[in-house]
C-alpha cells in the first residue's frame, strides 16, 4: 500500500460492518494463500463483494473482498516513529 502505508506502520481500525464499506476505504481482509491479512483500497462494488487494489499495484486483486473474508476498515494510519527504526536496527 505504498505510499499510503509503509512496513511497520500501524492501522487503527473501525469494526464497521461489511455493508458500511465505501469506495476509497482501506480495508483489512483475509486472502486465500496469504499468511497475514491484507490491507488494500476498495475501488469498485461488485455483486460478489468489493474489487480491491493496493495503492502501488497496477491492477486490482484477482479475487474480491467479501463479507466472509472482511475484517475491518482502517480509520487512521500511524507512521512508525524514526526512534523505533533505530531500535529495530540494533536488535538485529
Amino acid at each position: 500500500m505504498l505510499p499510503t502505508i509503509h512496513p511497520g506502520d500501524f492501522e487503527l481500525c473501525n469494526w464497521a460492518s461489511f455493508g458500511d464499506v465505501k469506495e476509497g476505504d482501506i480495508c483489512v481482509y483475509w486472502v486465500r494463500g496469504c499468511r497475514n491479512p491484507v490491507s488494500h483500497r476498495a475501488v469498485r462494488r461488485l455483486r460478489a463483494g468489493w474489487l480491491m487494489q493496493g495503492d502501488n499495484n497496477p491492477c486490482p486483486d484477482p479475487a474480491p473482498m467479501t463479507a466472509a473474508n472482511y475484517i475491518c476498515k482502517a480509520r487512521k494510519i500511524i507512521t512508525r516513529p524514526v526512534a523505533a527504526l533505530d531500535v529495530a536496527s540494533y536488535a538485529n
